[in-house]
């Protein structure tokens, strides 16, 4: 579980967040509950915020992943 919930140095971001687009709630805090935010905007709008957090967060991990690829072969 903390493998995944740990960011790698690579990407910035734990696998868990790039799945899920939110930081994984251990067992061992004390609000086991979801935590949703307390704007008011309907489920289209909620959908497309995803939706751009997620391609954003994808796109960092990728270029991230790139840019130590390349650090990599150059060594």
């Amino acid at each position: 579980m903390s493998y995944r919930a740990t960011p790698h140095t690579t990407t910035g971001y734990s696998p868990f967040y790039l799945l899920h687009r939110r930081e994984m709630v251990l067992p061992s805090t004390d609000n086991l509950k979801a935590r949703l935010p307390k704007d008011n905007i309907d489920d289209h709008q909620r959908l497309e915020n995803l939706k751009s957090n997620m391609r954003l967060a994808y796109n960092l991990a990728a270029k991230a992943n790139r840019v130590t690829s390349d650090q990599q072969t150059i060594l």
